[in-house]
C-alpha cells in the first residue's frame, strides 16, 4: 500500500504523512553525525588494545603443534602476529630486522639478540618404498648415498651432508632436487622422488602407513631448536618463549616404531 508524500504544485507541498518522513530522516542523520565519532574511537580503542609481535619461524617447525600453541597465546595475550616463515637460511640475522622473536633450528644471533636452545627436532632419512627397495636394497649403504637422487628445500643441503655423514658414515655428493617448502620434500618422497631428510612429526603418518620408509631405523639426525629474542625484548616476548619451551618438549617428543612396524617396513 503507498501513500501520498508530496503534492504536486508550485510551489511542491509534502503532505503530512510526508512531513512525517523528512523529520523522519533528519533525526536519523543527526543520530548517525553524533554516533559517528563514537564508534570510530571505540574501534581505535579496540585496536589499540591488540599488541602487534613480529614473529620469523624456520619452516621445519611450521607444523600443528606450533600454530596451536601461538594461537592460544595470541588469544589470551590479545597478541596480533605478523609471521615470516623460511628455511633457516632464509631466517637468518641479516634478515632479523625489527622481529620481536624468532624460533630457528640456527644457534647464531646477532650481538643484540639473545638465544636460548628450548628443545630439539629429530629428523629421519626416508624415502618411498619403491625407491628403498630398488636403490638401496634391505639396508641404506654407504656408497648409494653417490648416486641416488636427494630431495631438499632451500638452504637445507649442508644439513643434508651432515646427516648423510652421521647417518651413513660418508659425506654426499648426489643429484639434488630443490623444493620450495619442506612440506613439498615430502611430497615429492612420497612421490619417489629419491630420498629426502624430513622433521620426524612431518613423517610419523606417513611412515605408520608404509607410504615412507625410514632408511636407517632407530637413527635421527637432531638439530636443536632456538628461541632468539631481542636482549631488551619486553615481559610478552618471554612468556611467549616460556610457552614454546612448554610445547616443545610435549608435541615433539618422538617415540620410536615398534619392533612390528620396523620388520613390515624392511620386508
Amino acid at each position: 500500500m503507498g501513500g501520498v508524500l508530496i503534492k504536486r504544485g508550485k510551489p511542491c507541498v509534502a503532505t503530512p504523512m510526508g512531513a512525517r518522513l523528512c523529520t523522519h530522516t533528519e533525526s536519523v542523520r543527526a543520530l548517525e553525525a553524533e554516533l559517528a565519532p563514537k564508534v570510530a574511537d571505540d574501534n581505535q580503542t579496540a585496536a589499540a588494545s591488540w599488541k602487534i609481535m613480529h614473529f620469523e619461524v624456520d619452516e621445519a617447525l611450521w607444523g600443528n603443534w606450533l600454530v596451536g600453541t601461538l594461537g592460544l597465546f595470541c588469544g589470551r595475550r590479545k597478541v596480533l602476529l605478523e609471521v615470516a616463515k623460511g628455511s633457516d637460511s632464509a631466517v637468518s640475522p641479516n634478515n632479523r630486522g625489527a622481529a620481536s622473536a624468532v624460533l630457528t633450528l640456527s644457534s647464531d644471533a646477532p650481538c643484540n639478540y639473545t638465544c636460548e636452545r628450548v628443545g630439539t627436532l629429530s629428523f629421519r632419512a626416508v624415502a618411498a618404498k619403491e625407491v628403498s627397495r630398488i636403490l638401496f636394497g634391505a639396508h641404506a649403504r654407504r656408497s648409494s648415498f653417490a648416486n641416488v637422487p636427494c630431495v631438499t628445500s632451500r638452504g637445507s643441503l649442508t644439513m643434508l651432508n651432515e646427516a648423510a655423514r652421521r647417518m651413513a658414515g660418508t659425506g654426499m655428493d648426489a643429484p639434488v632436487h630443490v623444493m620450495p617448502t619442506i612440506e613439498d620434500v615430502r611430497q615429492a618422497c612420497v612421490a619417489a622422488f629419491g630420498w629426502g631428510l624430513c622433521p620426524t612429526w612431518l613423517v610419523d603418518d606417513d611412515l605408520n602407513a608404509y607410504r615412507l620408509v625410514d632408511l636407517f631405523p632407530g637413527k635421527t639426525f637432531d638439530v636443536g631448536i632456538h628461541f632468539q629474542k631481542p636482549a631488551a625484548a619486553d615481559a610478552l616476548v618471554t612468556e611467549l618463549e616460556e610457552c614454546l619451551k612448554a610445547s616443545v618438549w610435549k608435541m615433539l617428543s618422538q617415540s620410536e616404531p615398534s619392533e612390528v612396524a620396523q620388520l613390515q617396513r624392511v620386508a
